[in-house]
């Protein structure tokens, strides 16, 4: 998982670069799970073909073939992306984030969720259940201290993360 407490902090790039770089090194499938929402990705997150168009009513059979072929697209650079904002995007939607990583297991070597800046159960939720933790940040005091804030409690919500966590300082 992917997380800067710092809008614009860079963790689309930051996706966009390692999904391109896990896929050449090897030759895996690697999908993006884009989390912010079509509006916040106006970088390329989703190549020239544009972000696929999720099933509109995401309660009939959540993570179906059908459902997973309307919202996946592929990026030029060699990894998909699934259009995922919608499923969390309302109260309670961070119970879907468990569901959708075992339905993405199925099908992919590597998960990359690339986290909105905001949406706390969510982020938590996503954060606890990755393998590896990305948390971006500036050097801006407010920022370094909401990131601080944020690997306190995620060690006091699943202890140490040393071996699970990279903190990346940006400029």
């Amino acid at each position: 998982a992917i997380y800067s407490a710092a809008k614009g902090g860079g963790r689309t790039s930051f996706a966009m670069a390692l999904g391109s770089m896990l896929h050449q090194e090897t030759g895996g499938a690697v999908v993006i799970v884009d989390l912010n929402g079509i509006e916040h990705n106006e970088r390329g997150l989703y190549g020239p073909a544009g972000p696929g168009q999720p099933a509109p009513d995401p309660t009939r059979e959540m993570f179906s073939d059908e459902w997973f072929d309307a919202a996946i697209s592929s990026h030029p650079l060699g990894f998909s992306v699934l259009c995922a904002s919608q499923l969390v995007a309302e109260a309670g939607g961070e119970h879907a984030i468990v569901p959708l990583l075992n339905f993405l297991t199925n099908r992919f070597q590597y998960i990359l969720i690339d986290l909105p800046v905001e949406g706390e159960p969510m982020i938590l939720k996503a954060l606890i259940q990755s393998d590896l933790l990305y948390l971006l940040t500036d050097h801006n005091r407010e920022h370094l201290l909401q990131t601080n804030a944020l690997i306190h409690q995620l060690q006091s919500s699943v202890g140490p993360l040393e071996q699970r966590m990279k903190v990346v300082v940006t400029m």
